[in-house]
């Protein structure tokens, strides 16, 4: 399989943040929630750009940057669940449910993440091209 579709992954990512971004919000005195939810999406993007473009960057393996890219995503999505079970006022069931379910997923991202950050232990990371895509 090729590494390529962590760049467009990523490079989607960013551009997808970043268009919210502009048509949605400012990070001029910004929700909690919306720092919560973008700052670690935009990071994780930008780590998997470069997981599909590099074999390893300062000692980090390729693997261990989509990992940690992962993990960043699943920890955004559970910590809006955090964020909604611990609003005051009052919130929508439906609401709390629905990022319920988020945080589910999110916990199986940072599952996912982890196993790659050690190397594949559950996934098998050997079907992965060895070289970044710029290699011949």
């Amino acid at each position: 399989m090729k590494r390529r579709w962590l760049t467009v992954l990523g490079c989607l990512i960013v551009a997808g943040w970043t268009a919210v971004v502009l048509a949605f919000g400012s990070f001029q005195s910004p929700d909690p929630l919306f720092l919560v939810g973008t700052v670690p999406f935009l990071l994780a993007g930008v780590l998997f750009a470069l997981a599909g473009t590099t074999e390893s960057l300062g000692g980090i393996e390729w693997y261990q940057l989509s990992g940690l890219g992962d993990v960043l995503i699943g920890l955004s999505m559970s910590a809006q669940f955090l964020w909604t079970a611990t609003r005051s006022g009052s919130v929508p069931g439906d609401a709390l449910v629905v990022d319920a379910i988020m945080a589910v997923g999110g916990l199986s991202l940072v599952f996912i993440g982890i196993d790659w950050i050690r190397g594949g232990k559950h996934f098998d990371l050997s079907t992965y091209e060895s070289g970044p895509i710029f290699d011949g």
